[in-house]
């Protein structure tokens, strides 16, 4: 049996009763009320007790070559190396756990590079995929985003028609369609086109040169690129939402709340809903349209009075 001096983790010797009893009667060394002994391969503590005194009976406090070991009930020590060994081999145990941490740390560097990637694309989706273009019919600046492979004016449509009397603002308030875009009934939106399903509508509309009102299915093709479940988020603006509705906007689709207008006169839903006229009617009196709802997760797809007062966003030609 022999006892272990140990200073910061480190074994400095390991000596036999006999000896210990020489160096301890010299005043080379002082024992504290902790000592390790060496048993089966394992580093046990024995403290100031029956068993270390029958060991060391003049084992007295004081301080061992400071600082002592923690003081640990047991532990399991690390094999000493052969220095001479060293770049040959390495102890069993230490080359299992080696390769784990190899094996964790290159999967968290794998990790971490896919999600360095992800946020690249993501920062730089906006600059390649959108822009402005100006409606030569006012003057009207509208921003645009491409999702998938369709390019949507990422702005509600502003636009009055030639007379000034096409659709309306909010409460009637002109400030509110600079933010929100103008609320048009289903007659105003198709301008006097047939109802179309098909991909693409081929109907203009109200919408600029260029551009034209997207079928109930052109609006599948962009809720089923972003998912079904979360599209209402991640269309939504990152503001103006209440109720906690605001969106991640991951896009730039930026769907604003601008609320609806009911064929009694009614206006409501301002900060709570968005809702977008397709070009694919329902019956005579109804059409398809999207919902935003602030407490929703996806996009609704209701039918609507043809006479309510809804938003417009222009879907891009090809």
């Amino acid at each position: 049996m022999e006892i272990s001096i140990a200073r910061d983790g480190k074994t400095l010797g390991s000596f036999s009763i006999d000896v210990l009893k020489e160096m301890v009667a010299k005043g080379d060394i002082k024992l504290t009320d902790h000592a390790y002994i060496q048993e089966s391969g394992e580093w046990k503590l024995i403290a100031d007790t029956p068993e270390l005194r029958n060991v060391l009976p003049f084992a007295t406090s004081g301080d061992v070559i400071p600082p002592p070991p923690p003081p640990l009930t047991t532990f399991t020590a690390v094999p000493e190396v052969d220095q001479s060994a060293i770049g040959k081999s390495q102890p069993k145990a230490h080359g299992i756990i080696h390769g784990i941490m190899e094996k964790i740390v290159y999967a968290f560097c794998a990790m971490c590079i896919v999600f360095i990637c992800f946020v690249i694309y993501e920062s730089n989706f906006s600059a390649k995929n959108s822009g402005s273009f100006t409606d030569s019919r006012d003057g009207h600046v509208y921003r645009y985003v491409t999702v998938g492979n369709q390019t949507w004016m990422a702005q509600n449509l502003n636009y009055v028609g030639k007379s000034g009397d096409a659709g309306i603002c909010y409460n009637n308030d002109t400030s509110l369609c600079s933010s929100y875009g103008v609320l048009y009934t289903w007659s105003e939106v198709m301008a006097g086109s047939q109802s179309s399903s098909s991909v693409p509508s081929d109907v203009q509309g109200i919408c600029p040169n260029g551009w034209h009102v997207p079928s109930d299915a052109e609006w599948d093709v962009l809720i089923n690129f972003i998912g079904k479940d979360s599209a209402r988020i991640k269309l939504s603006s990152t503001s103006a939402w209440n109720n906690s509705g605001n969106g991640t906007d991951q896009y730039g689709f930026t769907v604003l709340p601008a609320g609806v207008r009911f064929n009694d006169g009614a206006f409501d839903h301002l900060g709570y809903a968005a809702d977008f006229w397709s070009s694919s009617g329902d019956d005579a009196s109804s059409a398809w349209y999207r919902g935003f709802l602030f407490s929703i997760a996806g996009v609704g797809r209701p039918n609507g009075d043809k006479t309510d007062g809804f938003s417009l966003r222009c879907l891009q030609n090809k």
